[in-house]
């Protein structure tokens, strides 16, 4: 079964290796949303949820007067009309931005969130979004179980342009002859850098997979760094600016985003307390949820000032379960298990050394929440990788730094494989600890950032 496993995701991966740029010339992918009727659904996406009978659907539309319900039912069950599931509406606006020119351009982006609740593991489901007519299909995942095998891609570093489209084509053509079981995006995901409009090619880019995929993300330097030395007021991760002296992290990769959009737009797994919608639509399903503008914006951690989200007198602001111990910090840092693999993704543009927030929840996490017998693989996916090959200083000069920080906390816990991005190449390494293979008790390091940004040369920083 091991073996299995093994061969399937490293096949995967390869999806990702590197794309000759000379075939796929970068030219901007354009879409115009405008022309989409008020309350027609698009930019579909699926993620996990927080069980293993949840899977969280988001969408969008050009009217903030639309329904955020879902209806879906398994696809075998011809004579049944589905159930019901209320949702929550929000705007992410230029107000959620922390900085220019993310901040100084008008925009309105109205979004939609709910849950789906699945009755049976791995099977077909159809589904539809407010009113509209429109059915789309997914197969629920598999559950946690050491005997189910997997197939999954993983990418980095994609963007909307030639190549990023091929990258998709080839991801939709994988999942028409064996249908994959999940996506992990882990950073540098759109490339937008501040200009709202790439986020719309971007997540119409992805919508034909994503919509009947799980499409899990982790942020990178292009999701959420951003130059200042202290935290901006739009920083959805409420934690210190993470800027460490021998970093390229104090930078404007993100445009001024910082994690906004990001954070904004795609929901993953996390626990939220009473008084959330998400909480809401789990004890009443049918009449769950609200439908106050913006109270999902409102509610990520409650960490955008207030002023600038308004929400509907009727609702009531939610706040995401915390604890100083076991503070899972979604899309930063968070974890979900499918089939026989337990995935943790983290945020390497966040401080990761003894006693941070991040090593407090990742440490409870590996103690107290991964359960090797249910699920023996174990997958630790960051942005920027540990182990560079390529000569670049700056890439090189963290990966050690991280490697200082964090590698003996992966081998003590046989850590299988980690999965990051950031070099815009491929490469896998022999199971290393310390600069050494170490077939016994080293951890298998892969670099998947060649998704469709321009590929990184032998030679720079």
């Amino acid at each position: 079964m091991y073996k299995v496993i093994t061969a399937l995701l490293i096949a995967v991966i390869l999806l990702s290796s590197p794309l000759e740029s000379a075939a796929f010339p970068f030219k901007s992918f354009i879409v115009d949303t405008l022309t989409r009727s008020g309350c027609s659904p698009y930019e579909v996406h699926l993620a996990f949820g927080n069980s293993a009978d949840e899977v969280s659907v988001s969408w969008r539309t050009n009217s903030n007067d639309c329904s955020s319900s879902v209806r879906y039912g398994p696809l075998k069950r011809s004579d049944y009309d589905g159930d019901n599931s209320a949702g929550g509406m929000y705007t992410i606006t230029e107000k959620n931005m922390c900085q220019a020119p993310a901040s100084s351009t008008p925009f309105t982006v109205v979004m939609h969130s709910a849950i789906i609740y699945l009755t049976s593991f791995d099977e077909e489901y159809w589904y539809r979004l407010g009113n509209d007519d429109t059915e789309f299909r997914f197969r629920s995942p598999k559950p946690p179980s050491a005997s189910l095998g997997l197939r999954f891609v993983a990418l980095a570093d994609s963007g909307a342009k030639s190549a990023a489209r091929e990258t998709m084509s080839r991801i939709q053509d994988l999942h028409s002859r064996s249908p994959i079981d999940s996506i992990l995006h882990i950073g540098d995901l759109s490339y937008a850098d501040g200009r709202y409009k790439r986020w719309d090619s971007f997540m119409s880019l992805i919508e034909p997979i994503s919509s009947e995929v799980p499409y899990m993300v982790g942020v990178g330097n292009h999701e959420y760094d951003y130059l200042m030395t202290k935290a901006a007021a739009g920083d959805l991760s409420g934690k210190d600016h993470y800027v460490p002296n021998w970093g390229n992290f104090n930078v404007r990769d993100s445009g001024g985003e910082c994690g906004a959009m990001t954070a904004l737009r795609f929901r993953m797994p996390e626990e939220y307390d009473k008084g959330s919608w998400m909480q809401e639509a789990r004890q009443g399903r049918e009449g769950g949820g609200i439908n106050g503008l913006n109270a999902v914006a409102n509610e990520v951690q409650g960490r955008v000032n207030q002023s600038t989200l308004p929400i509907s007198p009727s609702s009531t602001a939610p706040v995401a379960l915390k604890s100083s111990n076991n503070e899972v910090n979604a899309p930063f840092w968070y974890s979900y298990d499918n089939g026989a693999v337990h995935f943790v993704v983290l945020s390497s543009e966040h401080d990761l050394s003894s006693g941070s927030a991040q090593r407090r929840w990742f440490e409870d996490h590996l103690t107290n929440d991964v359960d090797r017998c249910r699920t023996p693989w174990l997958v630790v996916a960051h942005h920027r990788p540990m182990y560079v090959v390529y000569p670049h200083k700056d890439n090189r000069m963290v990966g050690e730094h991280l490697k200082d920080i964090f590698e003996d906390l992966l081998i003590q816990n046989h850590v299988d494989v980690t999965i990051s991005g950031h070099v815009h190449s491929y490469y896998r390494t022999c199971a290393v600890r310390n600069d050494k293979c170490d077939s016994k008790a080293g951890v298998t390091h892969l670099v998947v950032g060649s998704a469709g940004h321009s590929l990184s040369g032998g030679t720079g920083s």
